[in-house]
């Protein structure tokens, strides 16, 4: 391929993958709203640590999560979201309506495990995102009064790239 031909290629292929994290990130906080808490009761914990991904992720700002970041080589996204107080949903319930958030979703696996001294629940799905293919790692907990929403985002044909990255931000997530 012409140089110029390969780089425009590339940021083709980029700018899909951007849409799709940002249209994902857009309606995973419609979605977590949708479980019946009136946004303005909902308070973000401050009594959680973490360690961010490593490069080449970077930090970027969007109001629908309490902390983003974006490996803008490949689109993933690694993201977490916190919400305090207002009704109690179940784990499902609460990774159900991040489902809600792909066309076509299919839930791939699931399985309950202890995380931060609580019930977990982590879950992997597939679906569509404006027809583009995308699968999600989500794990779900409560601790004291607060729900935590942390989720690995990706274009299906990268996905795998950055699960060990994930994998670690999920070693260094405290809540207390």
């Amino acid at each position: 391929m012409i140089p110029s031909l390969v780089d425009s290629t590339r940021t083709m292929t980029l700018t899909v993958q951007h849409v799709f994290l940002l249209s994902l990130l857009t309606a995973l906080a419609s979605a977590c709203v949708s479980i019946g808490v009136p946004e303005d009761d909902i308070e973000k914990s401050d009594t959680i640590s973490w360690v961010p991904p490593t490069s080449p992720f970077e930090e970027i700002d969007n109001d629908a999560v309490d902390e983003a970041w974006v490996n803008r080589q490949n689109g993933n996204l690694i993201s977490f979201r916190s919400e305090c107080g207002g009704n109690d949903p179940s784990l499902p319930q609460i990774r159900d309506s991040i489902m809600l958030s792909l066309d076509q979703s299919e839930l791939e696996s699931s399985s309950n495990l202890e995380y931060n001294g609580r019930g977990a629940l982590r879950s992997r799905v597939k679906g569509f995102v404006d027809g583009i293919p995308g699968q999600l790692e989500i794990l779900v907990f409560k601790k004291n009064r607060c729900t935590y929403m942390i989720t690995y985002n990706a274009v299906s044909k990268h996905f795998a790239e950055d699960l060990p990255v994930f994998n670690r931000f999920l070693n260094g997530f405290k809540a207390k």
